[in-house]
C-alpha cells in the first residue's frame, strides 16, 4: 500500500470530513505522507489528526497543550493593536511550562485562569481580544484535564477552530476569502513548528494505525 493510498484509508477509517478527504484523493501520486502533512491546507484538519491521535493514545496531552499555546500566540501576533494581557500571558507560561515538565504545577496553571476569569470580567476587553484571552483560558481548561477537571478535548478544538476564526474576523473587519486562507497558513504554521511529522508517525505508529503485513496483502489481492 503506498503513502496516499494509506492515508485515504485512514482518514476514511477514522471518519474524517469529505473535504479533507477529497482534498487527499486529489494529491499527486507518489505523495509521502510527510509531504502530505507539510502540504495540508487547513488547520482544523491538523488539529483533528493530533486530537484524534490522543485519542488513540498516540500523542501525549502535554503536546496538544503546547500546540494550543503556540495557536493562541499566533493569534495575538494577528492582532497587532492588542499586546498579550499578563493574566493572559501567565496561563501560557505556566501551561507551557507544565507541558514541558519544566516546574508549574497544575496548581499554578488553575491560578492562572482563574486570574485571567477574573481580568476579562473587570476589564471588559473589547471583542477581539476577549476573543483571545478566551482562547488563552481554554488554553488551561486543557492542562486541567490532567488534573481530572474534565473540560473535555472541546477546549483544543475550541482554540484551533471558532476561536482563531472570531480572533482574526475581529481585526479584519471586512476578511476576505484571501485574507482567511493567509491567516490559516499562519496558523498551519505554528502547529508544524511544535509537531514535525516524525512526531505525527511516531504517534500513528503508537496509536497503531500503520498498515500491518496481512492489511497490505489484503490490499493487493484487491487489486
Amino acid at each position: 500500500m503506498n503513502d496516499k493510498d494509506f492515508l485515504v484509508k485512514l482518514l476514511r477509517d477514522k471518519g474524517a470530513c469529505d473535504s479533507s478527504m477529497e482534498w487527499t484523493r486529489g494529491l499527486p501520486d507518489g505523495t509521502t505522507l510527510e509531504e502530505a502533512w507539510n502540504a495540508c491546507p487547513w488547520v482544523d484538519w491538523l488539529g483533528w489528526l493530533l486530537t484524534n491521535l490522543h485519542r488513540y493514545e498516540g500523542i501525549p496531552l502535554e503536546t496538544l497543550v503546547l500546540v494550543s499555546c503556540a495557536l493562541v500566540r499566533a493569534m495575538y501576533k494577528g492582532n497587532p493593536d492588542d499586546e498579550v494581557p499578563d493574566d493572559a500571558e501567565r496561563v501560557l507560561s505556566y501551561s507551557a511550562s507544565w507541558a514541558k515538565g519544566e516546574g508549574a504545577s497544575l496548581t499554578h496553571v488553575k491560578d492562572a485562569v482563574r486570574a485571567l476569569e477574573v481580568w476579562m470580567r473587570v476589564m471588559t476587553p473589547v471583542r477581539r481580544a476577549g476573543a483571545c484571552a478566551a482562547a488563552a483560558r481554554s488554553v488551561g481548561w486543557l492542562v486541567g484535564v490532567a488534573g481530572q477537571d474534565d473540560y473535555g478535548l472541546s477546549s483544543f478544538e475550541t482554540i484551533y477552530g471558532g476561536a482563531a476564526r472570531n480572533a482574526y474576523s475581529t481585526v479584519r473587519p471586512h476578511v476576505d476569502w484571501q485574507g482567511w486562507q493567509a491567516w490559516n497558513k499562519t496558523l498551519c504554521a505554528a502547529v508544524r513548528d511544535v509537531v514535525p511529522w516524525s512526531a505525527v508517525w511516531a504517534g500513528v505508529q503508537k496509536a497503531g494505525w500503520e498498515p500491518k503485513a496481512n492489511e497490505e496483502d489484503k490490499e493487493n489481492d484487491e487489486r
